[in-house]
This record gives structure tokens, C-alpha cells and sequence, in this order.
């Protein structure tokens, strides 16, 4: 998968398509969660390395700037054109967990604190 994705010039879609070519016998669920489980490139906007991950500014910020706004909603990684994994890597590089959201979380900071006394 590694020797093909980079045949094919970081093609997602090419990649899947040549390496059914050229193994007819295995089939790829999804080409990038095959290149992030090995920890190679995985999209052309970020890469991932084994001392910590680098991310595109922009992929970056519109993560976090979507979890800020809509906090209840899971994050999902189609809308930002990458994988789940790097988007939970973000998240946890930020110390965002979406998913330990309570109600006490949801309420306004000022009643938050009344509730807390």
C-alpha cells in the first residue's frame, strides 16, 4: 500500500484503485485508514510523524473552531477531508475530549457556578 500510494502521487482514490489492480486478492476498506494505521502520509494537507504530529494550520484551527461551535455534535472527520484518526489526534493534542461533554458543561458559565455553591 506504502510503494503504491506513493506511485500514484498521494492519490487516496488512484491508490485504492491501483493497488486492487495489482493484488485482486485483498481488499482495502478505506485506503486511509490503511496509510494512517501504518503512520505514513495520509492527506496532502498534514502528515504525521512518529516525535508528534504536524498539522496544516487550517485543518487545525477549523477542527477546533467546529468543535467550539457546535460542542454537542461529534466531530466528523469527512467535513475537513480527513481521516477519523487524525481527527481525534487533534483533539487530543489539544486536550479537546468531545465526547466527556456533560450537562453542567452545556450550561451558561453564570449558572454553572450558582449550581456549584
Amino acid at each position: 500500500m506504502h510503494l503504491v500510494y506513493g506511485v500514484t502521487s498521494k492519490s487516496g482514490r488512484r491508490t485504492r484503485q491501483v493497488y486492487e489492480e495489482r493484488y485482486p486478492g485483498i481488499k482495502c476498506s478505506h485506503v486511509c485508514i490503511a496509510i494512517c494505521a501504518n503512520v505514513v502520509h495520509c492527506a496532502t494537507t498534514y502528515t504525521i510523524g512518529r516525535k508528534g504530529q504536524t498539522w496544516a494550520v487550517n485543518v487545525k484551527e477549523n477542527v477546533l473552531q467546529y468543535i467550539e461551535d457546535n460542542p454537542n455534535t461529534s466531530p466528523r472527520a469527512q467535513k475537513f477531508g480527513i481521516c477519523q484518526t487524525a481527527m481525534w489526534w487533534i483533539l487530543h493534542e489539544q486536550g479537546v475530549y468531545p465526547y466527556h461533554l456533560k450537562r453542567m458543561q452545556l450550561l451558561p458559565p453564570y449558572i454553572a457556578v450558582i449550581q456549584h455553591l
